[in-house]
């Protein structure tokens, strides 16, 4: 083991010297008076940018020109622009992405006020060798010389790979791991990595691996969604795309620990990657081995359900809400060396696919575990049988019962096969009870283990997708099909073949985190048709199995936010079923990490610190019990209008959801002056709170010393007084690590 820590330091030491956390560039500029450009100037702009080369050094660039622009361009990976200007007369900045006679704007921010005087430009869809336009447009009205910063801030790699690792230098522990994922003939390698701590490497919602042996090295994922209790419970999934079709235009994560046991899926076009955790610091990315697809995968029927699409108004107080109770044999124990944390890891991780799949794809639904077991079954090797023999298993339906679940997962590991009287020699990784379930007797599923939360099949997905009516991409009546498409600059005749997760398995395609639905694009192609819509019949079935056992609170909620550009703040609603009876917290945070509390009630207005990010409300009953809890992204738009987008949720009744730690500074912004608002969930007995500078140096200290769990005030007076501009308070403990934008007058 001493070994392995050895080669581990060595590998992080390597990647130190290679990657650099922050390029600064200082501009200046003498621009004479000019209208604000519209949109139709951009390409008129980008003929005359110059290319500049980024290195670590800093940089002056002079750009004028008659028409009062500044333009630069960057070949960097999803930067994070931050514009500074000193005197505060930089107005309004855009960027874009493309050739100039094709340009796609991606980014722009405007300064909205005299004490707002930070751009902030946050490009997520840009990869590596893509051309950045940058254009910044000063106040016509002032001639004054223009000088501001510009800071690229890279991301660091989140995994090291140990090239020097080898099965001698694992542990006893270890190795039963390692050897079972060998064994098992799922994967075509297995190679050594080490994971490092998820918030020090993503603090700005991004996520890069660089490990030289996967299929497209160096992608840079971006954040879709985060839930983070602490550094051994917490779920960060992210996408990368790229929107030419080029090699490497798709990808996916979803990384997932569970009580310290940490497991992962990686998608990077039409290879997958499962990640298990063999303890001790070590973990291995396997890819899966593509040779195991057959035809189809799944051993479920298309033509059981013919019953006609019925979408109603969705009903807060209809019990829509299914729970899911996961057991698995002795044999898939076994296959993770009997290691139940990684069990209950592989089931979470699967539900976390599941419920993210439906918010990519419209789908107005989520499901939840109420326990995962295990059970006395006994694999045979037809599929079918097992099936059948798990229906009717009374030790099955008192758990059942006992729990209130909906639905029942097995998850297994066996060679399947589906005989129907004649031998059928495809493998099989999954059945479900019935395509379009009508009663609660047929609401079961089978899923191989591996495959479970692999993104080469989503067996999981694809199974309980058929419970809810969602039907392969053959031989289907009706409108509930699967969906094959392609993305590409011509479609239809180049591009890539794209296939939704209730697609029958094919080695030519890529299966994509969705269920097919003619209102949601992927890459700017529609995810489905008129005669493919799979999200509409899930959608129609939400209650027929919802209401099999009544829950306790309401089935769901939903909240809308809104930012209009005459508005200086947001204004958000919640819809839940007797909304009275609740309490309601607002949070809002750019990384997933820390949250800053900014509102509470039913409906509320609220100003958000960062200009894109995460927009959270918790619901609490009266006994102060968290309930439910939600978040989806916002973003700027045009500079000042704000929309929220991409939705998932989690609840408190089945999970135990830790309090989340806030940070507010009141008033905001100030003159020097100012109260800290500080809610710890735990005590922390040395806290360190300082104020910094955008640049990240320490310009005060304000507290150090022990925060005791609830909540803190501290008061900052101005006798010291900083100089007016926006600075960052930062709190940084074991656990306790908040940011918050304040703005000093």
């Amino acid at each position: 083991m001493k070994q392995i820590t050895q080669k581990i330091t060595h590998a992080k030491s390597v990647w130190k010297k290679l990657i650099f956390s922050a390029v600064l560039f200082v501009l200046s500029a003498s621009l004479s008076t000019g209208e604000l450009k519209a949109q139709s100037s951009a390409q008129e702009n980008c003929e005359n940018a110059t290319d500049i080369t980024l290195t670590n050094a800093e940089q002056t660039i002079i750009q004028p020109n008659a028409s009062g622009w500044i333009y630069f361009v960057s070949t960097d990976r999803n930067p994070d622009i931050r514009l500074q200007n000193n005197i505060g007369s930089i107005v309004f900045a855009q960027a874009y992405i493309g050739r100039c006679d094709s340009l796609i704007e991606i980014a722009r921010d405007t300064i909205s006020s005299a004490n707002d005087t930070l751009l902030v430009l946050v490009l997520h869809d840009v990869m590596l060798g893509d051309t950045i336009k940058l254009f910044t447009q000063r106040n016509p009205s002032n001639n004054d010389t223009v000088q501001f910063q510009l800071n690229m801030i890279e991301t660091q790699s989140l995994f090291t790979y140990l090239a020097d690792v080898t099965p001698e230098d694992l542990t006893a522990d270890q190795d039963t791991m390692y050897q079972k994922l060998l064994n098992h003939n799922m994967y075509s390698s297995i190679n050594f990595v080490s994971i490092g701590n998820i918030v020090e490497k993503t603090p700005y919602g991004k996520m890069l691996i660089n490990l030289p042996f996967l299929y497209c090295n160096n992608t840079k994922f971006v954040m879709s969604q985060v839930e983070y209790n602490d550094e051994n419970n917490f779920t960060w999934i992210g996408n990368s795309f790229v929107y030419d079709d080029t090699l490497c235009s798709y990808g996916t994560i979803t990384l997932l620990k569970d009580n310290g046991f940490l497991i992962g899926n990686m998608n990077l076009e039409d290879k997958s990657y499962a990640i298990f955790d063999l303890t001790g610091g070590v973990q291995v990315v396997c890819e899966t081995d593509r040779s195991l697809y057959s035809e189809s995968s799944c051993a479920s029927h298309d033509d059981q359900d013919t019953t006609e699409i019925i979408v109603g108004a969705k009903d807060p107080c209809r019990d829509g809400k299914s729970k899911v109770l996961v057991l698995y044999t002795t044999n898939a124990q076994k296959a993770l060396a009997n290691n139940t944390a990684a069990v209950q890891a592989v089931a979470n991780s699967a539900i976390t696919q599941l419920n993210q799949n439906w918010a990519n794809s419209k789908i107005d639904n989520k499901l939840s575990i109420v326990a995962t077991l295990p059970l006395s079954f006994t694999e045979g090797s037809d599929i079918n049988n097992d099936m059948i023999t798990l229906k009717s298993s009374q030790a099955v339906q008192t758990l059942r019962n006992q729990y209130q679940a909906e639905i029942v997962v097995l998850l297994t590991r066996k060679d399947y096969y589906y005989w129907q009287g004649i031998y059928n020699s495809k493998k099989y990784f999954g059945l479900a009870g019935k395509v379009g379930v009508t009663s609660s007797g047929d609401a079961f599923v089978i899923s191989d283990i591996f495959t479970a939360f692999s993104g080469a099949y989503y067996t999981f997905t694809h199974e309980i997708n058929h419970l809810f009516g969602a039907r392969h991409d053959d031989n289907c009546a009706g409108t509930t099909c699967a969906h094959l498409f392609k993305t590409g600059a011509t479609l239809g005749l180049g591009g890539k073949k794209r296939s939704t997760v209730t697609s029958n398995i094919y080695t030519d395609r890529t299966l994509i985190e969705h269920t097919s639905n003619p209102n949601v694009k992927f890459m700017n192609v529609p995810t489905g048709t008129s005669s493919h819509n799979n999200a509409a019949k899930v959608n129609s079935m939400q209650y027929q199995l919802g209401e099999i056992y009544a829950d306790p609170v309401p089935p769901t909620f939903d909240f809308m936010a809104f930012k209009g550009c005459s508005l200086p703040y947001w204004q958000a609603g919640v819809a839940i079923c007797n909304g009275s009876l609740f309490t309601y917290k607002w949070f809002v945070s750019q990384n997933g990490y820390s949250w800053t509390q900014v509102g509470t009630g039913q409906t509320v207005n609220f100003i958000a610190p960062y200009k894109s990010g995460l927009i959270k409300c918790e619901v609490r009953n009266s006994a102060n019990t968290l309930i439910f809890s939600k978040q989806k992204h916002y973003s700027h738009f045009l500079g000042c209008m704000g929309f929220v987008n991409r939705t998932d949720e989690t609840t408190g009744i089945e999970k135990n959801i830790k309090s989340n730690n806030s940070l507010v500074c009141i008033p905001n912004p100030n003159n020097g002056s100012f109260d800290i608002e500080l809610n710890s969930a735990e005590t922390e007995n040395e806290v360190n709170i300082v104020i910094t500078d955008i640049t990240g140096k320490v310009v005060k200290e304000v507290y150090k010393g022990v925060i005791p769990v609830g909540k803190k005030h501290i008061t900052v007076n101005g006798q010291q007084k900083l100089a007016a501009g926006v600075y960052f308070l930062k709190v940084s403990g074991k656990t306790l690590n908040l940011v918050s934008k304040v703005i000093i007058e």
